[in-house]
């Protein structure tokens, strides 16, 4: 994958078509760490077309885990309400309780912000 602006853009139009080899090379993105120039955005706009692919239990779990883990440990930034609103419409259920643990154990307050708005905002 090319992880430049256009190059991820282009990755990122594969999810309109629904395409396994688009969604695979994309969530394999979206599960790595990468800190360069528009990843996050990037990361935004999977998230957010994601939502209408098909996907594997396995891929949805990885990314799940992948979500929960960024917010657990805190790192996390710009546009991550994205990646927690692919997760909820995923597994509500799952989210919704790491959350409400969160917002009760967390040591960081803004760990504790975004647990205390998916708590708040999705019911």
């Amino acid at each position: 994958m090319d992880l430049t602006k256009p190059g991820l853009h282009d990755a990122a139009d594969g999810l309109l078509l629904d395409d396994p080899a688009a969604v695979a090379e994309c969530l394999e993105f979206f599960l790595d760490e990468s800190r360069g120039y528009w990843h996050n955005r990037a990361r935004a706009m999977i998230a957010r077309r994601l939502k209408h692919c098909s996907t594997t239990v396995d891929q949805r779990s990885s990314a799940i885990d992948c979500i929960l883990n960024r917010l657990e440990t805190g790192n996390f930034s710009e546009q991550f309400r994205d990646q927690l609103r692919l997760a909820l419409h995923w597994n509500r259920h799952g989210v919704m309780a790491a959350a409400r643990g969160l917002v009760a154990n967390s040591p960081k307050p803004h760990v504790r912000r975004f647990a205390e708005w998916i708590v708040r905002r999705h019911p």
